[in-house]
């Protein structure tokens, strides 16, 4: 087959992918979820494939009234990656991306494509055949909510995001530093919580953040110390076996108004013994570079997106302004969303 990955040209593609949609069956699976007021469809070659996918659905799924529009279309399936490679580059190894007004077109040797066809609103997920990762499938529909949402007047960010007496705070920074841990000790605190990972932020208007997933995650020390009575969805080996725990239970802020962004930093022991005993938490007035930088960075490597331009100045655009807080962290999780609620409370 021959085609090209360049300038924008994606008739090829979406030619077998569309392909795909259309030998789709009535006994195929259908998932509907809802993000906010949208309906997305979701399309997937089997059940076995549905049930692997929906994992990370959990708390999103809902049954959709006769006559619902979707808001979009999501078609999942697997393929022989080679059948979607530019002739003569089947035995090689790389990446082939490209976009434009229309849509979007990234394959990924090896791991299959994620393609957007926005006049339509579907997205295409494939993945090699022979690749059957959960974490793989779970990335890739990401992937696709990323370029959805900034079809609808959304920015999807790598960030948790919480709140009290109405104000939200984005939380950010590197792996370890306590992000989520932070986030979910105050969803049990009782706190406005949105997410501990993921958000959806407005793109226009006042700023806003908007849940997506109904998990948490916690790594293996914290959980011991937390005891989430939540059940384990999966373990991600990716992130040194961080649990992933189904919330669903718990109510979701469907709508948190943003007023400053929060980097957690967690206390050596060195200045634990310092101090002669534990330290309080407390909150520290930075210079908003170095958060702006880790939580754009965070998100775009997410998403594969680190050479588009445009959504790099879209991202740090929507968050300039907001004032940064570094919060040094106790050991103990509780009394750190305790303090955090205090803080937001006077903000």
């Amino acid at each position: 087959m021959s085609a090209r990955v360049s300038g924008g040209t994606f008739s090829a593609y979406y030619e077998r992918a569309e392909q795909k949609r259309d030998a789709l069956t009535p006994e195929d699976r259908i998932i509907w979820v809802r993000v906010g007021e949208h309906y997305i469809r979701m399309h997937f070659q089997n059940e076995e494939q549905a049930d692997r996918a929906g994992v990370s659905l959990t708390g999103m799924m809902e049954e959709a009234a006769e006559g619902t529009k979707a808001s979009a279309d999501f078609i999942y399936w697997e393929d022989v990656f080679s059948h979607y490679l530019p002739e003569g580059t089947a035995e090689q190894k790389g990446v082939w991306s490209a976009s434009d007004g229309t849509g979007y077109m990234r394959l990924v040797a090896g791991y299959g494509l994620m393609g957007a066809d926005y006049i339509r609103r579907r997205y295409y997920l494939c993945l090699d055949h022979t690749e059957q990762d959960l974490i793989l499938h779970n990335h890739a529909m990401v992937t696709a909510f990323f370029r959805w949402a900034m079809q609808n007047d959304m920015i999807f960010l790598h960030s948790a995001a919480v709140g009290a007496a109405g104000n939200g705070i984005l939380i950010g920074g590197r792996g370890g530093r306590g992000k989520s841990t932070l986030a979910v000790s105050c969803l049990f605190a009782g706190m406005d919580f949105v997410s501990d990972d993921y958000v959806l932020l407005s793109r226009t208007g006042p700023l806003r953040a908007m849940p997506l997933y109904r998990t948490v995650g916690l790594n293996q020390d914290m959980a011991k110390i937390l005891e989430p009575d939540l059940p384990v969805l999966y373990t991600d080996p990716l992130r040194n076996g961080k649990m992933i725990l189904d919330a669903s239970a718990y109510p979701f802020t469907e709508s948190l108004e943003i007023r400053a962004i929060l980097l957690p930093e967690q206390v050596s022991v060195r200045a634990q013994t310092a101090s002669k005993g534990e330290t309080a938490p407390r909150f520290e007035l930075i210079h908003p570079g170095q958060a702006l930088t880790q939580i754009v960075y965070s998100s775009l490597s997410q998403l594969d997106v680190l050479r588009e331009t445009d959504i790099v100045k879209e991202m740090t655009g929507r968050l300039l302004g907001l004032p940064v807080y570094k919060m040094y962290l106790s050991r103990d999780p509780a009394r750190n969303a305790e303090s955090l609620k205090e803080f937001l409370t006077g903000l």
